[in-house]
This record gives structure tokens, sequence and C-alpha cells, in this order.
């Protein structure tokens, strides 16, 4: 099968009907697109063009098979030009992925000021709970927080937060503080998620997690129901310090252990390195970088 260059030679010998002028066009030597044209012919088994006098002419064949080539590399133009505009223009969607907790920071008041920014930029918000895979499901930057699995990404990090365990005013009322981890988990309901591993969670806590049993807690897979149940008195939980800073300041949440400090974990934005970087891609990088570097 002949090669996209040398359709591209013969289109262009037919358009200026010069072999010497489609050389200087092509950017190439008179012999090499003399080459290719004759190098296509041959794999056709035709005569394209007739070279036997000082006029070029093409042949009947050349003539039919122009028409239908022209087309189809204006197509594969098209096409190249449209992902250089891609690649060089501030335009087209972003995916992003992060978890629930995220939606109650700062977060999506950046991705707004971002998108006000750039009104030919679009986005696409997946929000879940299990992390998404990067790579594999087209996806151009993910926010994630805690340990890195996939060494395929690049991870650049954000800020670092801390889990609080907390409860609302009404169910310290009626059923009292702990006084440790311990206590907490033994003694009072809690509301836990069910998208994380809970055995490795306890054991991270309180060093153990022997003749422990969840079975009194109360086990939600939303995030958001989480903070909700908090909220309304149904339990005790722990959450990320920037999540819930709002309801700490306004007496809505109360920090139950504030001596107790739990592990701190660090947020970061994931994405996989191209060798051509979108111009929106390279834009959201540098704007979230700098904006949670002012907001830190």
């Amino acid at each position: 099968m002949a090669s996209f260059s040398e359709y591209h030679a013969f289109c262009t010998i037919v358009e200026l009907k010069s072999i010497t002028a489609a050389a200087k066009a092509l950017h190439k030597s008179v012999s090499a697109v003399s080459k290719q044209l004759s190098k296509l012919e041959a794999g056709l088994q035709a005569q394209l063009i007739d070279r036997s006098t000082k006029t070029l002419t093409i042949t009947p064949l050349g003539e039919k098979f122009y028409q239908q080539c022209k087309p189809i590399l204006q197509s594969v133009i098209d096409v190249e030009q449209s992902l250089k505009d891609e690649v060089t223009t501030a335009s087209g969607k972003l995916v992003l992925s992060f978890p629930e907790v995220l939606l109650r920071t700062p977060l999506m008041a950046l991705i707004t000021k971002f998108s006000q920014l750039h009104n030919d930029i679009q986005f696409e918000l997946r929000v879940s709970n299990t992390p998404d895979n990067v790579i594999d499901e087209g996806i151009d930057f993910a926010f994630r927080i805690g340990k890195l699995e996939d060494s395929r990404l690049t991870a650049n990090k954000l800020f670092s937060v801390r889990l609080l365990c907390i409860a609302a005013p009404k169910y310290i009322e009626c059923y009292g503080k702990p006084e440790s981890l311990s206590q907490m988990f033994e003694q009072h309901k809690m509301l836990l998620p069910t998208y994380v591993n809970l055995t490795e969670k306890v054991k991270e806590l309180l060093g153990h997690c022997d003749n422990l049993s969840l079975q009194q807690h109360h086990m939600m897979n939303s995030e958001t129901a989480i903070f909700d149940g908090v909220m309304q008195g149904m339990g005790v939980t722990a959450l990320i310090d920037i999540s819930i800073q709002p309801q700490l300041e306004k007496g809505q949440l109360i920090d139950l252990l504030p001596e107790q400090k739990l592990p701190q974990q660090d947020v970061f934005l994931l994405y996989h390195n191209r060798d051509y970087t979108p111009e929106k891609v390279r834009l959201f990088k540098a704007f979230i970088k700098q904006e949670y570097s002012n907001l830190g």
C-alpha cells in the first residue's frame, strides 16, 4: 500500500502541474518527489502522469485517481489541523475525577473560576468514592487523597488534610462525649463509610483492631450521607478538616478529641504525562497549582 506522502506528492503535482513546483511546495528535492510519484505508479501498476514530453500531462486514470484521492487527503489534513488546534487553543472538554468529600472544599469554586476565565472549555465531572482509572477512562485530571497506586501517573501535592473526630452538639447532649478513640468505637454510634477498608483504617487509627465489632455502627456508601447524618445527631464520625471548617467555626460540629492528632494525608493532583499537552490541559494544571498555592 502506498504511503500518505506519496498520495500527497501526487495530488500536489496534479494541482501545480509541475514536479518542480510540487517539490518546492513540499520542501523536497525534485528527485525525491519524482521518486515518490514513480513508486506510487509502480505500486498501483498504472501510469498516472505522462512525463514523455516537456509538458506534464495527467492521464485519464490519473485524473480519476486524483478525484478520488483528494477528498481523502483533505480529510486527513483537516483531522491533523483539528488536532493541532486542540493542542494550541484553550477549548474543548476537560474530564475531572475526585472523591465526594472534596465537594465541600474550595475545589468547586476554583473549577467555576477557571470556567469563567475560559468560556470555550467545558468540564465533565466524575464524583466517586472509588478511584477511577485515569489512563484507561480518559480522565485528564484526578484529585486524590492519600496513597498513590499508579506509578504511571504524575502527582503534584496540593495541600494536606487531617481527619477530625466530630459530632453535633445534640448528639453529645444525649450520649456524652467520648474520651478516646477506643471509647468512641466501642461505646458510641459511629457513621462509617463502606467505600474504604475499615479493618485497615481502624488498625491505622487505634494501632489494633482485635475483637472490635463494627456491627453496632451505621454504614453508608456516601460521604454526603455521613455528613448529613452527623449534622442531625445520628452519631459520631471522622471527616477531613477542610470539609467541615465552616461547621466547626459556627459550633454546629464539635471536635471530640482535639488533643488526638490523627494521621495527616496529602491531597494530590494526578495526571498522565503526554508527548503533546493540549493548551486546555496546560492551563488547568497551572491554574490549580497556583490557586492552591495561594490558598496555602
